[in-house]
Formats: structure tokens, sequence, C-alpha cells
């Protein structure tokens, strides 16, 4: 019994040595599925011209025979293109799964041969399927390149503008309802865009903007009990990464309006796990970190134990954040 004990344990260490290992840890969790990609800049690649083989990592592709060599180089004459991630659908499986990875960022992409031309693509906004290659230290592509992200087929929506895909936002734009929602938001009228907007959310999805000036009609009507359902399901879309990229700015106006409103209905909790989180990217919600410090909403918590704690982490981040850039 204790014989067969010790090789289960055997067996263990060798297969959680297996999975951990970063040769076989970066192959169990990779990125794969349909994103929106607008592309930036696009380029014929090249592997005679292209390829530095001075990399000692690489160098030895130079003593393939002629026959290998060319079958290698064949497999990397696609294009090359820099693009940001408009809307993402993809996820990353294995140990670390994700749902909606690479949102809004800027990467660089292979598009293997035969997936079109940079006519095509460039200044586009594309409907594409994603993969990200396990490569292993390998020199098939896209792996002897920086970037390990594959384009296997796209379908293109036309010229990269905002809004451009948008169904949701779209089939809003055709109701009249909705568009005399909008009118009166625009002009103010904020207890008739709410009466309205209300009226066509127990009809229809809205989109991040519908919800936006919803909510942001009940705040201004001093409601934020209304409003908070509304921003708690933009916070959501927020959260899953299911929103188009040009609404990132209103997304962020809708979260910290929800801060807000947790405050001005005394919750403490809600309003502090949102701050809590700015704290950990102060860079970029910087003003959103300052603005809490100072907004009348957030008057009806400073005094609890969570706001209070909110107040001295933020000091001390932004204290550093000053001698960070002093030292620069």
């Amino acid at each position: 019994m204790l014989a067969l004990f010790k090789k289960l344990c055997l067996v263990f260490v060798v297969l959680t040595d297996f999975f951990i290992s970063p040769a076989h840890g970066e192959c169990i969790s990779l990125i794969k599925g349909p994103i929106v990609l607008d592309i930036r800049t696009c380029g014929r690649f090249i592997p005679e011209k292209s390829f530095k083989f001075e990399n000692s990592q690489y160098s030895y592709v130079l003593q393939y025979p002629p026959k290998d060599k060319k079958i290698l180089f064949d497999g990397y004459r696609g294009l090359y293109a820099r693009g940001r991630i408009a809307l993402s659908r993809a996820n990353r499986s294995g140990l670390d799964e994700k749902k909606g990875v690479l949102h809004g960022e800027e990467q660089e992409f292979f598009f293997p041969p035969g997936t079109g031309n940079c006519r095509q693509i460039l200044g586009k906004r594309l409907r594409a399927a994603l993969r990200e290659a396990c490569c292993d230290e390998g020199v098939d592509a896209p792996c002897m390149l920086p970037s390990r992200y594959v384009i296997d087929s796209y379908r293109s929506m036309g010229t990269t503008r905002p809004g451009l895909g948008n169904k949701k936002r779209m089939a809003l734009m055709k109701r009249k309802d909705y568009r005399l929602a909008e009118m009166k938001y625009t002009r103010k009228q904020f207890a008739g865009a709410a009466k309205l907007m209300a009226r066509v959310k127990a009809k229809v999805p809205l989109d991040i903007r519908g919800l936006y000036k919803l909510a942001h009609s009940y705040r201004e009507l001093d409601s934020c009990g209304r409003a908070i359902p509304v921003l708690q399901e933009l916070y959501q879309r927020e959260i899953d990464h299911d929103y188009w990229i040009e609404d990132e700015a209103v997304v962020r106006k809708g979260v910290f309006m929800l801060a807000r409103c947790y405050a001005k209905e005394n919750q403490p909790g809600g309003a502090v796990e949102i701050l809590n989180f700015y704290l950990g990217y102060p860079q970029k919600y910087k003003r959103e970190i300052v603005s809490a410090l100072r907004h009348p909403d957030f008057g009806w918590i400073k005094t609890s134990k969570d706001f209070s704690h909110f107040r001295t982490e933020a000091a001390t981040v932004l204290r550093r954040q000053k001698k960070a850039s002093q030292a620069r």
C-alpha cells in the first residue's frame, strides 16, 4: 500500500511540474474568439528581409536545407498589422479563464498567407476570428514574430468610425420614442427624458449611452434610488467588457455616478468598493479619485469607516504619484 501511495505521489509531482512549467503554462492559458478590430497600420511580411537572424534563438534557421527553409518562410508571407480591439468576445482558456480579454487594447496581429492584402483592411473595422498561437519557442508562423495573435478570418465592416457595427445603437436610433427622449435629454428636460427613456427600456434593451442618459436624468431629478439599478446594469457591462470602445468615456462616467449614488443612498460599502478599485490604477483614474474627495455627493458617507479608510489611502496614493511625477 505504501509503495502504491509513493507511485501516486510521484505521478502527481510530474503532472504538477508539467502544468506549471513556463513552456506548458503558456499553452494551457490561450486566447481565442471573435473580436472587432480597427486596423491602423499594415504591411506585407517578407521573412528574408524582416527577420533578425542575429538573434541566437533563431539563427540556426539559416542552416535549414533550402526546401525546408522555403516551407518555413512561405508560412510567414502574410500581413503584419497593428490595431485596436473595439469589442471583444474572445476568452482566455485554461487556468486563468477570462472573458472579453484584450478589450480596448492596441496589439499587433499576424494575418496568414491567403487572408487578403493591406488595401482590404487598412483603416477598416473588421469582424475577425482571433487565436493566440502556442509556440513553446517553435519557429512555425507566427512564433518568430513579436506577436502571437493570429487573425484566421475576417469580414470588413467598412471604414473605421464610431458606432460602426453597434446594432443595438442603430436599432435604437430608428425608434421615434428614443429620438424624442434624446432630444429632451439634450434640452435638459430630464423628467420627460427619464419617462420616455424608461418606456423605451421596458420594450427593448438600451445601449450604454441610453443607460447612462436614463440614469443621469434620474440623478438630475435627485432620484438616485431609481438611477442605481440602471447604473448597476451599466457597471456589469463594464465588468464583462460588454461595450464598444468608443463608449469607454461614458462607461467611466456611469460607474463614477454609481459610486456617487451609493453615497447619496447612504451605502458606503458599494461606493467605496468602486473608489478602492480606482486606487489600484491611480494614473488612469486620478480624476475620479480627486473628485471623490471633493464631490458633495460623498458628503453623505464622509464620516463612515469605509470612506475614512479610502480618504487615507487616496492621500497616500496621490502623494506617491506626485513624487514620481516630480522625479521624472
